[in-house]
């Protein structure tokens, strides 16, 4: 049996996070594929609706915990890392990042926790809501326990650094 890597996205319902991970999954799927290597992909979704659901390649199968709310999933997601055993867990926006991260601190299995950010975080404390600035408490703990932070760009990269005194690890 090969390696299991999973995407964590909210939902599919219309955004750029989340159509950009359905096109990593699909494209991860088709490559190792075409390539015959026995690596499986598989995206694990908060709620299983939206426009984006018929872009998913079929070959790629989709996990659903079918919560209003990602923090509803959490005992699912433990659920999920101990039964499904992914070698690796790529997690898409800042509140499923958090989750991804501390629910392996529950698990038994230890997937490696690769986070993404798409935020400044400088713009977020000034301009956010309540709960922006309150995950912002919580961004910093799980990030430093992810296995990889990857930012969308070089300014991403640069603020996360600098909101949260990262070290720059290109």
């Amino acid at each position: 049996s090969g390696s299991h890597i999973t995407i964590f996205i909210p939902s599919f319902r219309g955004g750029g996070a989340e159509r950009a991970m359905i096109n990593l999954a699909n494209g991860l799927c088709e490559s190792y594929s075409r390539r015959g290597i026995k690596i499986e992909v598989s995206l694990l979704v908060v709620d299983d609706s939206g426009e984006y659901r018929d872009e998913v390649n079929p070959l790629v199968p989709v996990h659903s915990f079918s919560r209003s709310r990602a923090l509803w999933s959490f005992f699912g997601l433990i659920q999920f890392y101990n039964f499904q055993r992914p070698d690796v867990v790529i997690s898409s926006m800042p509140h499923l990042n958090v989750l991804a991260t501390f629910a392996r601190r529950f698990s038994t299995s230890r997937p490696k926790i690769i986070v993404t950010e798409r935020n400044t975080y400088s713009e977020l404390r000034k301009h956010g809501s309540r709960k922006d600035r309150f995950l912002h408490i919580f961004v910093k703990r799980s990030y430093l326990s992810a296995d990889a932070i990857v930012a969308v760009s070089e300014g991403v990269a640069d603020d996360l650094c600098l909101q949260f005194s990262f070290e720059r690890k290109d």
